[in-house]
């Protein structure tokens, strides 16, 4: 299969009626998840796509509000979940059930919120890139393992994406979702959409410029005030630089009456906020996670990665037209 990237940067590929086929399916559903593999799938001859969505994971409630997401396509696609941040134990677990299952190649879909997140670690372990990553992000028992720094053993065709759910309309309505339902229809009403951040400078920054994007339409409906903003919550200096920032202006909201709405732009929970606010009376929301756009945009997703390699769709009745993208991820051969 030729890499993306080697595509010219203006292609326009309609995928013809050879890639609107069926959506692609294949062997019997994960253990537990309850659901059972289309039989069509079973004496199919072409071969069979399957679906890996790797996820951050973490609490009960944040590993439930990602199967939440996925369900929808346990009885299209045969799918497994690897947890953690490119962990290579959990992505050949998945690889290997997918495996078992009949599967021939795999559409990754990739749940972070950037889409800079392990991607070169997740390249190299899928053997769609030849260079090294500089380093490794391991966690507990991966990082004392010799082997965790080698490619994943496996003989599956494997694609994946470029973008994260930053880079998605999905998630911009989510958050602008989060605000209107959070208002107060008898008081006004002030928004803090507060984000992770990044500890280099150019990349925090575009970070904020993204959700202002998604933000910006909310200040011509009534909110006292809308802002977004990054905590740079793993970077000292930083962070204590932006701390009295964001105390300033809740004081400042809750000195002209306003009712203040905090709207975490992360996967699931609240994050560190709590710890940043104290005692200060706001309404904390909730995360990304869980909302049906965020289910939308892991099926839309996964079709656009499996029809990006003209394998057909996974979700839809047929390929929409895509535009190719020199800077696209490389995949397998």
């Amino acid at each position: 299969m030729v890499p993306l990237r080697a595509l010219p940067s203006a292609l326009l590929v309609l995928l013809s009626a050879a890639c609107a086929t069926a959506p692609s399916s294949g062997g019997p559903a994960p253990s537990g998840s309850g659901s059972e593999a289309p039989r069509a799938a079973q004496d199919r001859t072409e071969p069979v796509t399957g679906l890996l969505v790797m996820a951050h994971g973490g609490s009960e409630e944040w590993n439930a509000a990602v199967e939440e997401a996925v369900a929808p396509l346990r009885d299209r696609v045969a799918t497994s979940i690897a947890w953690g941040m490119a962990n290579p134990h959990t992505l050949q677990a998945s690889l290997d059930e997918l495996s078992a299952r009949g599967v021939d190649r795999v559409a990754v879909v990739r749940m972070f919120l950037s889409g800079d997140s392990f991607l070169d670690q997740t390249e190299w372990y899928f053997g769609l890139t030849d260079e090294r990553p500089r380093y490794f992000v391991l966690m507990h028992h991966a990082a004392s393992d010799p082997g965790a720094r080698n490619p994943l053993r496996h003989d599956l065709r494997i694609a994946t994406h470029l973008d994260g759910l930053l880079d998605s309309e999905e998630a911009g309505r989510v958050l602008r979702a989060r605000a209107r339902s959070a208002a107060d229809p008898d008081r006004r009403s002030s928004v803090l959409f507060l984000a992770h951040g990044a500890g280099d400078d150019a990349e925090d920054g575009r970070i904020r410029a993204r959700v202002e994007e998604f933000v910006a339409p909310l200040r011509e409906e009534g909110f006292g005030s809308v802002w977004a903003e990054t905590l740079r919550e793993d970077w000292e200096e930083p962070r204590a630089e932006v701390e009295p920032r964001l105390r300033a202006w809740m004081d400042g909201r809750t000195a002209e009456g306003d009712e203040v709405i905090v709207v975490p732009v992360r996967l699931t929970g609240f994050g560190p906020y709590a710890e940043v606010f104290g005692e200060r009376e706001y309404r904390a929301e909730a995360g990304l996670l869980p909302h049906a756009e965020i289910a939308t945009w892991v099926a839309r997703t996964a079709d656009r990665v499996s029809c990006g390699e003209g394998w057909g769709p996974i979700v839809a009745d047929r390929c929409r037209r895509v535009v190719a993208q020199p800077e696209g991820p490389s995949t397998s051969p």
